[in-house]
């Protein structure tokens, strides 16, 4: 009789155990973490060219002719060998005393095929850079009206942002790509350049 006594106390005390900590799981709130993800090694470079005379050479304050409003720049971008692949986007803006342009799609002359222009102001290269590769994203820059920064001092600055293709999902149908990056590691670097008007 006593063994089925404690029997039933131990029953009990073990009923009440379970009904209490499933109240306890039930009335638990659930927290969240935000965090930074940390990308793998990406390691681009961003180079500017101008063409002469039919070739790309590297860039250098003497190298840029403005003829019609237009004038060739050549950002291309390169992905290193060590490198992981990448999605790249390029932003350019253009500056002087009196003016600054964000480019646009309508500020570049011979865009590549495979780079779009999205409605945040950057060129979204379509495809992953695999290390070792690189990409040439325009041949150009084109000004609405010259005669704005005659006798000018232009400082045109190109901006490359880097993000590791590997668990990053794009979509290309929309006017922002990358989405919402508040979580992520992004590699970014700048160039700038002066071109007198």
């Amino acid at each position: 009789m006593k063994n089925k006594n404690i029997f039933i106390i131990l029953l009990a005390i073990l009923f009440v155990v379970l009904v209490t900590s499933g109240i306890v799981a039930y009335y638990s709130t659930a927290t969240s973490v935000n965090s930074k993800i940390k990308m793998g090694l990406i390691d681009v470079q961003l180079k500017t060219f101008v063409d002469k005379n039919g070739n790309m050479i590297e860039y250098t304050s003497n190298d840029i002719e403005i003829t019609n409003d237009q004038f060739s720049y050549i950002p291309v971008v390169y992905n290193a060998n060590n490198s992981g692949d990448c999605f790249i986007r390029v932003k350019t803006y253009i500056n002087s005393s009196n003016d600054s342009i964000t480019v646009d799609s309508n500020h570049v002359f011979n865009i590549n095929n495979n780079v779009m222009y999205g409605s945040d102001g950057y060129f979204y290269y379509k495809s992953v850079l695999s290390p070792s590769d690189n990409v040439k994203i325009y041949d150009g820059l084109v000004l609405d009206d010259m005669n704005n920064f005659k006798n000018e001092t232009l400082r045109v600055v190109t901006v490359v942002e880097a993000i590791q293709s590997r668990n990053f999902e794009v979509d290309f149908t929309t006017n922002t790509p990358w989405g919402d990056l508040s979580n992520v590691e992004i590699k970014a670097l700048q160039v700038s350049s002066n071109i007198n008007g």
